[in-house]
């Protein structure tokens, strides 16, 4: 190798570094497997069906529309029951 050109010799020094990683890394005693303890979470809505989505969208809606139709005839029962306003 010439000394004017020391790429050659850091390609060498990198390689013979990265097979001395691999063999270090080959020989430990970790185990190939791990085991984690797996627990069992709620399903998160992201991972829903669309016809599980919808299923709760539409009980939502309907319980919104039934407290809409609530206030809608309390509205008509108290213009029924209040008094004509008289015309000036």
């Amino acid at each position: 190798m010439n000394a004017n050109h020391p790429r050659p010799r850091r390609i060498i020094q990198a390689l013979v570094l990265l097979a001395a990683g691999f063999i270090l890394g080959r020989m430990t005693d970790e185990p190939r497997l791990l085991r984690a303890d797996i627990r069992e979470g709620k399903r998160r809505e992201a991972f829903l069906a669309g016809s599980e989505r919808s299923e709760s969208t539409l009980k939502e809606i309907a319980k919104t529309l039934t407290t809409i139709d609530e206030r809608l005839a309390r509205f008509e029962k108290s213009a029924n029951t209040a008094p004509p306003r008289q015309q000036r």
